[in-house]
């Protein structure tokens, strides 16, 4: 930066007093607006520009690029089993299982009262760390503890694009639950008597148990994600003093140039970015990467959550059920070929009382689970191989091949 001028703010503002464009010829431009100023992921700013604005700034000597404002979207993480993580020996008790490592966490926010990031057992603070409170909505001063150590929130990106938008927490508090999720995942303190409605009943622990935890939310539930807000929450974190950053978030469709920006700057001051690189599927290319980062592929649990499905003569078919609570219904199945879509209340609303419906899976499970919530439906059976839907009634999965079985006794059974 030029000893002239005070700031990077400074700096950056005057280099947007640009020359001006052939009036005559174009439309009055849109006044810049210089949002956020970064020195630590990059040297360079984000700014509201009209077309022939950009044109310009383009032209400058010392402008290496100019990139559009993209949308991140939010991926996911599994445990770390993979990793053979064990009491026993390895990189837990080499590092004392992260106690000095402070992790900064680039997402949604996070929810601080829960019991995952209680501090139970955890020494000072590091004085290494740089951060300094903030007040905001709905995040007092005494959430903070030893395994939260800092919290911050970044939105003039998203503002940029609509000023009207109502945040429902303008604070680092969570509004979608992915931070809180992918935080938690990354450096959960122990938590002890933890199941799923009663199953899988144990003792959790996030990948770095006594890691310290920044958080940096730059996705909100209205607005999304963009890259400026990216860019100044990764700037933070290295002005702050992380070792390590997270982001469980990826671009769809830019090119591999604009991305990894961050990373590299990351890098450069050797710290660690962990990024997720998806798995979404069938295609020939399946995943997001990310260079100079580490790229963690997708995957699943290795639990399902069994669900049993008995007929009247004895047969009992197996499939998968995430309705958290057991239930005895001794109903009549119903399977009439034309309703077997679910998605029409209309057509749904025809049978009778207190019947469980056979469903195929269309493109829209989420629609048809919502569809099947009528008055006289108690239950439901989806034909499906995808495991992963939650029932706000008693239903259960089968697989396709167990069809012929479910439908020639609903057909045996009608009066």
């Amino acid at each position: 930066m030029p000893k002239a001028f005070s700031s990077h703010y400074h700096w950056n503002s005057a280099i947007l007093n640009l020359p001006k464009t052939d009036s005559d010829k174009v439309s009055t431009p849109v006044p810049s607006k210089l949002f956020y100023t970064y020195n630590r992921a990059i040297h360079g700013f984000s700014v509201i520009l009209s077309p022939e604005e950009l044109e310009a700034l383009k032209k400058m000597p010392r402008c290496i690029t100019a990139y559009t404002n993209h949308t991140l979207h939010a991926d996911t993480i599994r445990t770390t089993d993979f990793l053979s993580l064990s009491k026993a020996g390895g990189l837990w008790q080499a590092s004392n299982y992260c106690t000095y490592a402070i992790i900064g966490v680039i997402d949604s926010g996070v929810w601080p009262v829960s019991a995952s990031f209680k501090d139970d057992g955890m020494g000072e603070i590091p004085r290494r760390w740089k951060w300094t409170y903030e007040p905001s909505v709905q995040f007092k001063s005494l959430m903070y503890n030893r395994k939260l150590i800092g919290a911050r929130y970044f939105n003039k990106g998203v503002l940029s694009q609509d000023l009207n938008i109502s945040f429902v927490y303008n604070s680092p508090r969570d509004e979608t639950g992915h931070g809180t999720h992918i935080t938690s995942i990354v450096a959960r303190n122990y938590i002890r008597g933890v199941s799923y409605f009663g199953y899988a009943k144990g003792t959790t622990r996030g990948t770095a148990p006594c890691a310290r935890l920044a958080v940096y939310k730059v996705t909100w539930l209205r607005g999304g994600s963009l890259t400026s807000d990216v860019i100044v929450g990764t700037n933070q974190a290295l002005a702050d003093g992380v070792d390590i950053i997270s982001m469980s978030m990826s671009f769809q469709g830019v090119l591999s140039y604009e991305d990894p920006i961050t990373s590299f700057a990351a890098m450069e001051k050797g710290v660690l970015v962990s990024s997720l690189v998806g798995n979404r599927g069938s295609n020939l290319m399946t995943v997001v990467g990310n260079l100079w980062s580490l790229t963690v592929g997708a995957s699943t649990i290795g639990r399902q959550l069994a669900g049993s499905l008995t007929l009247d003569n004895g047969k009992t078919i197996i499939g998968w059920s995430l309705f958290p609570r057991r239930a005895f219904l001794n109903v009549s199945l119903v399977y009439n070929e034309t309703l077997t879509g679910c998605n029409s209340p209309t057509l749904l609303s025809e049978f009778a009382n207190n019947v469980i419906v056979v469903c195929f899976v269309g493109p829209r499970i989420n629609n048809q689970i919502s569809t099947v919530i009528e008055p006289k439906i108690i239950g439901d059976i989806f034909i499906s191989t995808d495991k992963r839907e939650e029932y706000r009634i008693p239903g259960v999965t089968i697989k396709p091949m167990e069809t012929p079985t479910v439908i020639n006794y609903a057909k045996s059974t009608i009066d």
